[in-house]
């Protein structure tokens, strides 16, 4: 799924998309803006929909025991090229801006 599609329908009916998504892994689509280590510590590559485009969502790969092994992931992955990962759908943000997708694993690139 790619990751604009996911945001639209938490953006149209958030009630009705935490029923759907909230806690099954996904398997998404999105173009990288960041990479690098978020506000709390953990590895995270930023994602939008197009190269320089909205930040729509969080992809957080693993930080307990594989945390060095998942910086190094992360650090791997270029800016501006399609991202692919699958994950767990967490959180939509309060201001109804990103999604976090926990535990991922990317698969391309």
């Amino acid at each position: 799924m790619k990751i604009r599609d996911l945001h639209d329908e938490f953006t149209a009916d958030r009630a009705a998309a935490e029923r759907a998504y909230y806690g099954k892994y996904l398997t998404l689509e999105g173009v990288s803006i960041r990479t690098g280590e978020s506000q709390y510590g953990t590895p995270v590559v930023d994602v939008s929909d197009v190269p320089g485009g909205p930040h729509l969502a969080i992809f957080v790969l693993p930080f307990d025991h594989r945390i060095k092994e998942s910086f190094r992931i992360v650090r791997s992955v270029p800016l501006g090229v399609p991202v692919t990962v699958k994950g767990e759908c967490r959180v939509f943000s309060e201001d109804g801006t990103v999604l976090v997708i926990k535990e991922c694993e990317i698969l391309t690139p």
